[in-house]
């Protein structure tokens, strides 16, 4: 077999275009070392480049393997619920600290902490966002930073009322 057919075999199973030419690029610089050591003891260039391919192993087998290996199948359904989740806790904290707590001026504390536990919940978010570097995990964390925006707006707004009221 030639060293370029049993490359196009044995990266066969890897879907990714980039990851597909980096391994080609590996294995056909590991097969030319070796056919290049087989020439310098004595093989003719035929016979080198065989054996140099017989002993990387059967295209098949590592055609499965190099597959296995290099593909990474990613769906967004996970970062889509996570942001509904995300996005319903931030509206039901709001409506409880709406019914339950804006009312009450010996709250405001708790109306702060809300703000920075939320500001800190967005913060280690971005942090994986950036860390797994995916463009919908970026857009879910988008949509959750712009709810992040409107509610501690909304409870600011509610705390400063709070705070003029406790002022006059």
């Amino acid at each position: 077999m030639k060293i370029n057919d049993y490359i196009k075999d044995a990266t066969s199973k890897i879907f990714d275009t980039k990851e597909k030419h980096k391994v080609e690029a590996e294995l056909a610089d590991h097969i030319l070392k070796h056919k290049e050591f087989n020439e310098e003891i004595g093989y003719d260039a035929e016979k080198a480049e065989e054996m140099a391919v017989e002993k990387m192993g059967e295209s098949v087998d590592i055609a499965e393997q190099l597959g296995t290996l290099h593909n990474d199948f990613y769906t967004p359904v996970g970062d889509i619920v996570c942001t509904v989740i995300w996005l319903l806790l931030l509206g039901g904290t709001y409506y409880l600290l709406k019914e339950f707590i804006f009312d009450d001026i010996g709250t405001i504390s708790i109306s702060m902490s809300s703000i920075l536990g939320i500001l800190g919940l967005f913060s280690v978010c971005s942090y994986i966002t950036i860390k797994r570097n995916r463009l919908p995990i970026c857009i879910m964390n988008f949509i959750g930073g712009i709810g992040t925006t409107v509610f501690t707006y909304l409870v600011s707004s509610n705390t400063a009322k709070m705070l003029s009221i406790l002022t006059v």
